[in-house]
């Protein structure tokens, strides 16, 4: 019979997950458990360790989960500030070699002493399958969240604030990014940051990644990109393959909102963009390099196809072009949209075309779905209803 066990520290704790079988649970109780690490851990089912009292959250300095699987991690707090002469690219917490991890309503922060450039990063993915991470919290870091080398990931229903880099990934198999929410995005100019609210790459050894979603997600962050795609490898025949970016709202005053460069196999479909305040440049719809790309029931005020690296067979097909002030074209924006734009607490309703007498705008650009930055069910729920998913490719609906 599965049991229930409570723990108060990092000794207990680490005993209690070294002698857990499959549907144990291993509570919490509020305090600070220090560095943790959940190594080579392989229960054969799911193993949960979570906070005992929902408002009184057990709280980890560092967390590691290497070479482990199973574990299902909810409600904790993981706090890390730089220790002195601890480097930048240190990170909070890290799941190596590991799957079947899932991380539900925990909340990552760094110094939270109110200026994230002197914070290091947040969570660190890497060379692991099946990772679940939903409802959480990352705040005040170099860079949120960074996946590299990994297989059948979902992050979803998060919020991700005052970050020089939103998430950062590379060389990816089967993975959504769904429902979440992501403002302050300030890079460090003095660093030579180029932030992004999602940033996927080719990595330094050049490989590229297939079946990757990013579908509901708003971003409101005039100082950042919001969907960036690249490879940098196109010359060496890597590109990016079957990626899908649907439904997401920017608001911004940068150029790539949603940029995609050595792509192969792209669905840019039913997103909106809007100009922030102030902003120099109105935020485009830009491919490079890339074939097989469809940019369809988009509202933005700029396409753009680049002159240095043409793209080829894209079909185009009912977007609106909603005014431009630098190119003085463009149906205005009062005719799209009914509401300002967004300060304070939003609600996320408000961010969808209206539309007039003179623009339909049924069916097109960004729809607010519910769940957005936090999807409603307990933890269990929500796997539930997510995990089934990693059974097919998230882009194979849309590629076969």
């Amino acid at each position: 019979m599965p049991k229930t066990v409570t723990v108060s520290t990092a000794t207990e704790l680490l005993s209690a997950a070294k002698g857990a079988r499959a549907g144990d649970t291993i509570l919490l109780a509020a305090g600070n458990y220090g560095d943790i690490y959940l190594n080579n851990l392989r229960p054969g089912g799911t193993v949960t360790i979570k906070t005992a009292s929902g408002n009184h959250d057990a709280v980890f300095s560092y967390l590691t989960v290497r070479n482990s699987q199973n574990l299902a991690l909810q409600d904790i707090d993981v706090v890390h500030p730089l220790k002195p002469g601890e480097s930048d690219v240190a990170q909070a917490a890290w799941i190596g070699s590991s799957n079947r991890i899932s991380f539900t309503g925990m909340h990552f922060a760094g110094s939270l002493d109110g200026n994230h450039f002197n914070d290091g990063n947040g969570l660190a993915i890497g060379n692991s399958d099946r990772i679940t991470v939903l409802n959480s919290t990352f705040e005040q870091f170099k860079v949120g969240v960074k996946i590299g080398v990994s297989t059948d990931v979902i992050f979803a229903g998060n919020t991700i604030h005052d970050v020089r880099e939103g998430v950062n990934m590379s060389r990816l198999t089967s993975a959504l990014f769904e429902k979440n929410y992501v403002t302050n995005v300030v890079g460090d100019s003095s660093k030579g940051d180029h932030p992004d609210a999602f940033q996927l790459h080719a990595g330094w050894t050049g490989e590229s990644s297939t079946d990757v979603v990013f579908r509901s997600n708003v971003i409101i962050a005039p100082a950042a990109q919001g969907i960036f795609i690249c490879s940098s490898f196109g010359e060496q025949g890597v590109f990016q393959k079957n990626i899908v970016i649907e439904n997401n709202y920017y608001e911004g005053n940068q150029r790539n909102a949603i940029s995609v460069n050595q792509g192969v196999g792209v669905v840019i479909t039913g997103n909106t963009l809007r100009m922030g305040d102030g902003g120099a440049y109105a935020p485009a719809i830009v491919v490079g390099q890339s074939t097989n790309v469809q940019i369809t029931k988009n509202i933005t005020p700029l396409t753009v196809q680049r002159t240095d690296s043409l793209s080829t067979n894209i079909t185009w097909a009912n977007n609106i072009d909603v005014w431009d002030p630098q190119r003085k074209t463009g149906v205005s924006v009062a005719s799209v949209f009914s509401t300002p734009l967004t300060t304070g607490n939003i609600d996320f309703a408000s961010l969808n075309a209206a539309g007039s007498k003179n623009v339909n705008v049924t069916g097109i650009g960004f729809r607010a779905v519910e769940g957005i930055s936090h999807i409603s069910g307990t933890a269990e729920a929500l796997l539930n209803s997510y995990v089934p998913q990693f059974e097919g490719h998230f882009s194979a609906n849309y590629f076969g």
